[in-house]
């Protein structure tokens, strides 16, 4: 954590720095790749447009923003530079943003939101887990199922074996009785 420390020093808040303050960063905004500090974290997160942004806590932030721009322009539309891509076309098998839909795509037929593509692998996921959760249990269940029915066969047997005893030596009486009688 001493290594975060030291490397944050080198960062500043990029609001800050932009009214020509130098404050060390306690986030950062994944979303806007810019460090921010308290006070600007409490704006952030009151704004409509970035309150939904993913942000990174002082522990995880990160010393270069390099890797973080790499990803932003893989989910950036190609052919309209920052406008992130929103949109499916399966005629063409390719990701769109919503101007590429309106102007290249309007024509093709079945393109989807990638919100509600994501969201239908994300409940297709959950329901996979669910289900090898619920398998689990069941096989959980079976096994105890089958050691309650192996000991419930042991004491029939047990049972079974005591009324046969029971009957011979009856039967062992009864003849010894008819022996006496006689």
């Amino acid at each position: 954590m001493a290594g975060i420390k030291e490397g944050t020093s080198l960062i500043k808040c990029g609001p800050c720095l932009f009214d020509g303050n130098t404050v060390e960063p306690r986030y950062f905004c994944v979303d806007c790749l810019e460090y921010l500090c308290t006070e600007c974290i409490r704006d952030h997160r009151r704004s409509k447009s970035s309150r939904e942004h993913k942000i990174l806590e002082e522990e995880e932030l990160p010393m270069d923003v390099k890797l973080f721009e790499e990803m932003k322009k893989l989910s950036d539309c190609t052919k309209h530079t920052d406008i992130e891509i929103d949109q499916y076309c399966p005629t063409h098998d390719v990701l769109i943003c919503r101007y590429c839909l309106q102007n290249d795509h309007r024509l093709c037929k079945g393109h989807s939101d990638m919100s509600c593509v994501l969201e239908e692998v994300s409940k297709y996921k959950n329901v996979e887990e669910q289900f090898n959760d619920l398998q689990s249990k069941c096989k959980v269940s079976f096994t105890e199922m089958m050691q309650i029915l192996e000991a419930a066969q042991n004491e029939i047997y047990k049972v079974q074996k005591d009324i046969n005893d029971f009957i011979r030596k009856l039967k062992h009486n009864i003849d010894h009785l008819r022996k006496d009688i006689e």
